[in-house]
């Protein structure tokens, strides 16, 4: 989802939920609900559960907990999160495809590390997974089933164990089983049957998952479709599985063809999201293509169908160029989230000049939805709107619409490398460049700019390199700083940016050159000049390659004996500064010797930078663990508190730290007992003495951000117990 797309979604969703009445202040709002959205909020996840199953046996007349049950499906704990996306499903509201779309946008933001539920000692994640799939308990079935969507890939074996679940006697397992093999796709092609036989599953959740599961596998259509149809056909069907029953046979395109009949026939006698969907599906089919855009087209043109077709229509790869004047039509329509998906439903029509034009008067809108959907609508059409290039300059270089000129921007970069754009570019630079680190809305136009010279790639690497010649040294840098944004595409400028990192009177110029050499290139040429510029006089130049040595990596192993003869420079910062990316490049028994003698640095940051890397470098450097527990008594909050995070990388092998992590949970210093916390988590059940201490600063109203390591470290520990 884009940008803008997401911004509509959001502010569309909040609007929808608020007219619904999902705010819990209202006084008509049913006490027993309230009371539940109350217990949603417990310490107690087990209380949190039960809440969102009531809430879901409740039903549609619950639907003013719409809000807190959203909330309550990105809970940190799985059975939690099953249970309340159950419960929004059973509230059966009219947008629940929006609360869908929202838990699944929610849901790849809240992607957890399975050992925060299963224990930190778990070493393979998948078989205990696979284990609790069949575990007795129902809420540790439902989190497996959860916790298989976070996983980057799921592994096949699961899915016996998934079909088994979608016979279970508790309906939400039931409901997270269907979806879970939805989420599988093809792979799961053997849980057709079982996913057929969900159809007729007496929850209508559950059937609902079970029929997009089937349109996601989309396998054995001989016997899904005519399965699909039956749905489709039973009047007496929830509409939103009818919905998902259509949608899912769109998803068979030419195969499902004997579904046109049924669809046809719901599109002439309907009006609703069932006859968009049905339109959909017939255009996915390939059959009655005509009558279907007909059908979406009239379906913009009436205000009770309008926003479900606009949305429909933007999620089809092509629409007809006679679609043009309904989506006219509904740009000029009163409520600013039709007029922002029409424009963005512009990018999927062919384009003409009539439409390009209402882009561009949407672009002096004062609605900034509006204008920012015409400007994305812009940038997708490409180059054919190379007519709104002037317009587009004239809101990038406006003072007065820096808040939006970013957008512009990065639509300019869409539209092509025209010397026109370049130019305008460079003005760009040259106007915000120097408040880069003083401004805000200074650094988003130039970060805008660097994003929009990379849009262009390699074509616009010619021009950058000539402006490497420029008089003005805030242009040379920013175009340095782009260079290397664009990556090994502009290695054509690598010649002149050594020749810059040794020669430029800027030291600004020379650290942003140094910086782009490591994005561009790790040859052999650029590891040599890099190392050249250890001895930079300007110790910000310094400071800058050393960094950039440590981006390029183990290719940069030549640098190690200058970085090893930096750890003990006069320089605290450059001291510090090796000591953080050493480990980066090396992970040698030299490096780890080193970074264990810089702990008895006289200066905190260098401490704090070696703590870091040893961390980095892992078992081969336990050795430095018993240095690591004297720094936690050391004066300085942040040594104490970067040697715990280190710790806490090394898990029970730093076991004998466990007492002096337990004591820094007493700590004056936020950041200290976050950091205590985090570690204690990481060494699972043998941390099982700092549980009381833990729980009693969980309660505690006064630790801010730190609350969260405290949750996770108690929830770490009594996994590790249990298991």
């Amino acid at each position: 989802m884009t940008r803008i797309a997401t911004f509509i979604f959001i502010f569309f969703l909040a609007s929808v939920i608020a007219a619904t009445g999902c705010s819990l202040v209202g006084k008509t709002v049913d006490a027993r609900v309230s009371m539940l959205c109350d217990r949603l909020k417990s310490e107690n996840p087990e209380v949190r559960e039960k809440a969102a199953y009531a809430l879901g046996k409740i039903g549609p007349d619950a639907k003013n907990a719409t809000s807190d049950l959203t909330e309550a499906a990105m809970d940190e704990v799985p059975y939690v999160r099953a249970t309340a996306t159950w419960a929004l499903g059973k509230i059966d509201v009219d947008f629940h495809k929006v609360v869908n779309a929202s838990l699944g946008s929610l849901a790849m933001l809240h992607k957890n590390d399975p050992r925060d539920y299963l224990g930190a000692d778990v070493k393979d994640i998948n078989q205990a997974i696979l284990e609790k799939l069949g575990d007795k308990v129902t809420r540790e079935r439902l989190a497996a089933l959860v916790l298989l969507s976070d996983l980057k890939e799921i592994p096949r074996e699961a899915i016996p164990a998934v079909i088994e679940n979608l016979g279970d006697e508790d309906v939400r397992v039931r409901y997270c089983a269907a979806n879970a093999l939805g989420e599988i796709g093809p792979d799961a092609r053997e849980s057709v049957p079982a996913l057929i036989k969900a159809l007729s599953d007496n929850d209508f959740a559950v059937r609902l998952n079970a029929a997009s599961s089937l349109g996601k596998i989309k396998a054995s259509a001989g016997d899904v479709v005519p399965a699909l149809i039956h749905l489709l056909q039973d009047d007496n069907e929830k509409l939103s599985v009818r919905v998902c029953a259509a949608e899912a046979l769109g998803r068979f395109g030419p195969e499902a063809a004997y579904a046109a009949p049924d669809l046809v026939a719901i599109i002439n006698t309907r009006s609703d999201r069932l006859m968009i969907s049905s339109a959909v599906s017939l255009i996915n089919i390939g059959l009655n293509t005509d009558l279907a855009y007909s059908a979406l087209i009239k379906a913009v043109d009436d205000s009770d169908t309008r926003f479900d077709a606009l949305r429909a229509m933007h999620g089809l790869e092509h629409i007809p160029s006679y679609a043009t004047p309904a989506l006219m039509r509904a740009f000029e329509d009163q409520d600013k989230f039709v007029r922002m998906f029409a424009a963005n439903t512009f990018e999927k029509v062919d384009v003409d000049e009539g439409i390009i034009n209402t882009l561009i008067v949407a672009l002096g809108s004062e609605d900034l939805g509006i204008r920012g959907c015409a400007t994305e609508a812009i940038g997708a059409i490409g180059p054919a709107a190379s007519s709104a290039v002037p317009e587009l300059i004239a809101i990038a270089l406006s003072q007065e619409d820096v808040l939006f000129g970013d957008v512009a921007v990065e639509t300019l970069g869409k539209i092509g490398p025209e010397p026109e754009i370049i130019n305008a570019f460079f003005e760009v630079i040259k106007k915000y460049g120097k408040d880069y680190w003083d401004s805000v809305p200074a650094m988003t136009m130039i970060l805008s700019t660097e994003r929009a010279f990379k849009e262009m790639g390699i074509g616009v690497v010619t021009y950058l390199i000539r402006a490497l010649d420029d008089d003005n040294a805030t242009l040379r840098q920013e175009v340095i700083y782009t260079l290397g944004f664009i990556g090994s595409n502009a290695s054509d400028s690598v010649p002149k940016l050594i020749e810059i990192l040794q020669d430029d009177p800027e030291p600004a110029v020379r650290t942003a050159s140094a910086r782009a050499l490591s994005e561009i290139s790790s040859d052999p040429e650029v590891i040599s000049a890099l190392v050249g510029a250890l001895e930079d006089e300007n110790s910000d130049v310094v400071g800058m390659t050393i960094v950039a040595l440590g981006v390029i990596g183990p290719k940069a192993k030549a640098a190690i004996p200058a970085l090893i003869k930096m750890l003990k420079d006069v320089d605290p910062e450059k001291r510090a500064a090796a000591a953080r990316e050493i480990a980066r490049i090396s992970s040698g028994p030299d490096v780890v010797s080193n970074l264990i003698s810089a702990l008895d640095d006289p200066d905190a940051s260098v401490h704090t930078s070696a703590a870091s890397s040893l961390a980095r470098i892992g078992p081969p450097a336990e050795e430095a663990i018993p240095k690591l527990i004297d720094l936690l008594r050391h004066d300085d909050s942040d040594v104490r508190s970067s040697a715990a995070q280190a710790l806490g990388k090394f898990g029970p092998a730093a076991k004998d730290a466990i007492p002096d992590l337990i004591e820094l949970l007493d700590d004056s210093h936020l950041d200290v007992i976050d950091a205590a916390a985090e570690a204690l988590g990481s060494m699972g059940s043998l941390a099982e003495p700092a549980l009381p201490k833990l729980r009693k600063l969980a309660k505690k109203d006064n630790i801010s951000y730190a609350k969260g390591h405290i949750k996770d470290a108690i929830r770490k520990i009594e996994t590790s117990l249990k298991h």
